[in-house]
C-alpha cells in the first residue's frame, strides 16, 4: 500500500499487518488513495471515488453496489447501478422505497410553497425513440399507455395486482394528445375496464 499527496508519492509501503493505521496528513494538493478509489481535488474543492474528475461535491463513479448509508444493519439510502433504494439494500427497481417498521403508514410528502400558481406536481411522460432522440408515441393498443399506477396486496405467498390507474393516447398529430383515463378492477386476478373517461 503506497500513498500520494499531490505529485509527491512516499514510496515506502505501509504497515497493514494490523489493519490499523494512525497518521495525520495534511496536504494543500490534490490527494490520491490507491488510484482513483479515493481522490481530493484541491482546486475545485471536491471528492472522488472511482474518478480523477470529480464534477459534484463528492462524486462516485463505478458498477454495482455504489452508496449505502446506513443505521447499524439498517439500509437508510441505497444506490447502485440499476436504482436506488430507500429503507432497504436489495431493489429490484429503478427507485424501491421500504419502511420495514409495522403498523405504520408509509408516507412520501411533497410539499409547494409560494403565493403564486404553484402545487405539488408529479409527471409522466411519455415518449417513442430514446432520451436523446424522442419521438411521437404509437396509438396502436398497448403501445398507446402514457402511464399507469398499480395497486398490488400480498395473498400470502405473491403479491397480486389488485387495481390500476392508466392513462391512454389516443391521438397525437397535429400538435394533439388527445387521450382517455381508465380505472381497472381485478376479479380472479384478470383486470377489467370498469370506468373510462374519454378525450372530447
Amino acid at each position: 500500500t503506497y500513498l500520494k499527496l499531490g505529485t509527491n508519492l512516499f514510496d515506502q509501503q505501509l504497515n497493514t499487518t494490523s489493519n490499523v493505521i494512525h497518521a495525520n496528513i495534511t496536504s494543500t494538493g490534490n490527494l490520491s488513495v490507491d488510484g482513483n478509489t479515493l481522490y481530493v481535488d484541491n482546486i475545485n474543492n471536491r471528492v472522488g471515488i472511482g474518478t480523477f474528475l470529480p464534477s459534484a461535491s463528492l462524486h462516485i463513479n463505478g458498477t454495482g453496489n455504489l452508496l449505502n448509508i446506513t443505521n447499524g444493519t439498517n439500509s437508510i439510502l441505497f444506490v447502485n447501478s440499476s436504482g436506488v433504494g430507500i429503507g432497504l439494500d436489495n431493489i429490484s427497481s429503478r427507485l424501491h422505497i421500504v419502511d420495514k417498521t409495522t403498523n405504520n403508514d408509509t408516507e412520501v410528502i411533497i410539499d409547494a410553497f409560494g403565493s403564486g400558481i404553484v402545487s405539488p406536481l408529479i409527471s409522466f411522460r411519455r415518449a417513442g425513440g430514446s432520451y436523446s432522440s424522442p419521438t411521437a408515441i404509437p396509438t396502436t393498443q398497448f403501445l398507446d399507455t402514457l402511464g399507469i399506477i398499480q395497486f398490488f396486496g400480498y395473498n400470502g405467498s405473491k403479491y397480486l395486482i389488485g387495481a390500476h390507474l392508466g392513462a391512454v393516447a389516443d391521438n397525437v398529430s397535429d400538435g394533439r394528445m388527445d387521450s382517455s383515463f381508465r380505472i381497472a378492477t381485478s376479479n380472479n386476478n384478470n383486470l377489467t375496464n370498469k370506468f373510462q373517461i374519454n378525450s372530447g
